[in-house]
């Protein structure tokens, strides 16, 4: 039996993580950042990254300009 690791998982504003997606404990997901679906994330993502697989793997970058239209769409 191992105890389990209780820890916060920090997403920041904008971030979209698709269907299915697992994210382990003490990890922060950056602003605007993408998980793709079913993936596994066990290491942080930064703000602008796609990641996606398992474990999740960085497959690109998104535009800066997703980003400022998604604060200007959410009022933030």
């Amino acid at each position: 039996y191992r105890r389990p690791i209780r820890a916060t998982v920090n997403i920041e504003v904008a971030a979209t993580l698709c269907a299915r997606v697992i994210v382990m404990p003490g990890i922060n997901i950056g602003a605007g950042a993408v998980v793709g679906a079913n993936s596994l994330v066990t290491r942080s993502v930064a703000s602008l990254e796609k990641v996606a697989g398992t474990p999740a793997k960085r497959i690109g970058w998104v535009s800066p300009r997703c980003l400022t239209f998604a604060k200007e769409v959410l009022g933030l």
